[in-house]
């Protein structure tokens, strides 16, 4: 009898234990204030909370684990259109446009809502260096933007230094991504994409290549071709096929 009761007790302790690491879901709806079911974009602040952004671009949300908290940017006297960016130890940082400008927005807990105009530049977040830079991408002219100084606009010493032979500058360019390797751009020709990295310290052009015809960018190293859903990685001046792979090897 004895014996019985110590198994009944184990297997009731097992079947807890295995309740216990089954997934909890929990599915927030209009029902639970969400502005609508359409959501479009996610992201995690410095502070561990759940931004969400809707396909109603003025609208954001955000989820602390325990309550929601909500804000409609017209009821803030802010116009435009917004999507969530990324979030640093200023707040959370929102890229929009309007009108007549594109701007960013900044939400800091102690400060609230400020926005920014961009006056045609070009923002890119540094998170290795904790900077924000706009950059000027006809004349490669950079500013850090320092929300919290009151000269919050300070010019950079090195100015990017583009090729004036290039023959595809008329038709714009990108800057889509900067970091400790330096900052990457691509400029569109009609028939290709020609990607570049400038060190940001020097305005130096570091390497150029023909890109794949058009593709994402995953990180500094890896990108995905959209027409054909090929990954590639750069080796030296060169894109390479590259295949991803699971912890069992599988593509």
């Amino acid at each position: 009898m004895k014996s019985k009761l110590i198994s009944i007790f184990l297997l009731t302790i097992f079947c807890l234990k295995l309740y216990a690491q089954r997934p909890v879901e929990v599915f927030y709806t209009q029902n639970d204030g969400l502005f609508t079911n359409q959501v479009i974009h996610l992201l995690l602040d410095h502070k561990g909370r759940l931004w969400v952004s809707y396909s109603l671009f003025d609208r954001f949300s955000r989820f602390d684990g325990l309550q929601w908290e909500h804000w409609d940017l017209m009821e803030e006297g802010i116009s435009g259109n917004y999507l969530l960016d990324f979030s640093d130890e200023h707040g959370v940082w929102f890229k929009g446009s309007g009108a007549e400008s594109d701007y960013l927005l900044l939400y800091s807990d102690e400060k609230g809502w400020k926005k920014f105009i961009l006056h045609g530049n070009v923002t890119i977040h540094l998170p290795e260096s904790k900077q924000l830079v706009l950059i000027n991408p006809i004349t490669g002219r950079m500013h850090e933007l320092k929300p919290d100084s009151a000269e919050y606009i300070v010019a950079l010493p090195s100015v990017l230094k583009v090729p004036e032979d290039r023959e595809y500058e008329s038709a714009g360019s990108s800057f889509f991504k900067g970091d400790t390797l330096g900052l990457r751009s691509v400029h569109p020709d009609q028939s290709k994409q020609i990607f570049e990295v400038y060190d940001l310290k020097s305005g130096e052009m570091i390497k150029s290549m023909e890109a794949p015809s058009s593709f994402l960018f995953y990180s500094p190293e890896l990108f995905l071709d959209i027409a054909s859903g090929q990954f590639y990685r750069i080796d030296k001046d060169t894109f390479i096929p590259f295949e991803l792979k699971d912890k069992n090897g599988i593509t």
